[in-house]
């Protein structure tokens, strides 16, 4: 008796695990509202890197690997590949699972979506002009962007350079006049 009683429990135990669950679907296809990719967290192609036939990128502080299940589209559905990419773009990135506890993290895409609006487009102006900035400057690390904000002006964004949590760069960009500020005073 007892253990037809601790089979049923493993079976219900069992089946209860092979539910679905939600967390944040991104995909679009579970209904028929678009998705609205602008109320995402800004994230940005910092770094393009290639190793042979390999390529990844660094969006945020998680480096994205792909394979031949990974989907990049656009924010209209319309398929890219790799070679499409390019630094500043506005992303939501999907992984595929677990990210590695380094730094930068590093995980598989499962999908990365490309941002095409107008205001994306100048948002990843921007963000080459930060990161041209950068490599002019010598320094070497991965270029992560912590925070990117809209200003009366025009933008605001803190970066950090490899060395951890905090940012140590703050930068300004003037819509009008189209000019990038390093903040001398938050400069470590």
């Amino acid at each position: 008796m007892f253990q037809k009683g601790f089979l049923f429990m493993l079976a219900l135990f069992l089946l209860a695990g092979c539910g679905t669950a939600s967390l944040d679907d991104t995909s679009g296809d579970s209904g028929d509202t678009p998705l609205n990719y602008r109320d995402s967290e800004a994230t940005f192609i910092t770094d393009i890197l290639t190793e042979g036939e390999s390529t990844r990128v660094l969006v945020k502080d998680i480096i994205f690997g792909f394979d031949e299940e990974s989907e990049i589209v656009n924010d209209h559905g319309e398929s890219l590949s790799v070679s499409d990419l390019e630094i500043g773009m506005r992303v939501v990135a999907e992984s595929t699972g677990p990210i590695l506890e380094s730094y930068p993290g590093q995980t598989g895409a499962k999908k990365i979506t490309v941002l095409t609006d107008q205001e994306s487009e100048v948002e990843a102006e921007v963000i080459r002009l930060v990161v041209a900035d950068i490599e002019e400057e010598g320094l070497n690390g991965f270029t992560i962007v912590r925070e990117f904000k809209a200003t009366d002006e025009g933008y605001e964004i803190a970066v950090d350079v490899s060395s951890g949590s905090e940012p140590n760069r703050v930068y300004t960009y003037k819509t009008e006049t189209k000019e990038l500020e390093l903040k001398p005073d938050e400069v470590e």
